[in-house]
């Protein structure tokens, strides 16, 4: 199976992939022999039903410029979040979050369902 953005498949379907080939990597979030796929991408559904468009004062914006982590940390209560911001934005290093344009950040009361749904997939390729 592969997986690319206009390609969408059943989760079901996808887990029972990961059971028989050795695709994610939960050290670094990646999907083997697809660098370009990220476990955000598989729980796409989830972060787009979820997102809201936020735009940063001056103040908010120098606090958080370029640091997703402290940005996660307020938001969700962790910083190891911060790779859902940079996704949701099509960013790929903490330098290219200047904050000049509104970004998008998961609902902070519902990323419990994307942390959940993580871990559901990982007890499930574990059995």
């Amino acid at each position: 199976m592969r997986l690319n953005e206009n390609e969408f498949v059943s989760f079901s379907e996808y887990v029972e992939d990961l059971k028989d080939n050795d695709y994610l990597r939960f050290d670094t979030g990646f999907i083997k022999e697809m660098n370009n796929n990220h476990i955000v991408d598989i729980f796409r559904d989830i972060i787009e039903r979820e997102k809201i468009k936020v735009t940063f004062g001056e103040t908010e914006r120098r606090k958080y410029m370029y640091k997703p982590k402290s940005l996660s940390d307020e938001l969700y209560g962790t910083p190891d979040l911060y790779f859902i911001i940079l996704k949701m934005n099509n960013l790929t290093h903490p330098g290219e979050m200047d904050l000049k344009n509104p970004i998008y950040v998961m609902e902070p009361n519902n990323v419990t369902e994307l942390i959940g749904s993580i871990q559901e997939t990982k007890a499930l390729l574990n059995q």
